[in-house]
């Protein structure tokens, strides 16, 4: 595992967590009568802020490119909780392919 690069993580986690609240700043433009108050763009941004960082681990661990990580760490901030569901709706996916291919393999 190589080691971390804190700077390039601090500078994705911000691109995270403005993505959230440029969903929440996107939302109250639309519905401008619905409050979004200061509790709600806190969260975003903490909820942002995780699934950023989680994508940029993965992005990490599969070598993209810089610029391609911060682009993906910013949506992924901006579609926030439904970016972690897609993600571990994929894995599990997957995860559950290889484990009936293991017991396809067993059997015979």
């Amino acid at each position: 595992m190589d080691a971390i690069n804190w700077l390039e993580l601090l500078v994705n986690a911000t691109l995270a967590a403005c993505g959230g609240l440029v969903r929440r700043l996107a939302e109250k433009e639309k519905y401008p009568k619905r409050h979004i108050g200061a509790t709600m763009f806190i969260t975003s941004a903490v909820v942002s802020l995780f699934v950023g960082v989680v994508f940029y681990m993965a992005c990490k661990e599969n070598g993209v490119s810089a610029y391609l990580t911060m682009m993906i760490t910013a949506m992924m901030g901006f579609f926030g909780t439904p970016a972690i569901s897609w993600l571990f709706t994929r894995i599990a996916k997957e995860t559950s392919e290889v484990m009936d291919t293991i017991t396809k393999e067993k059997k015979q």
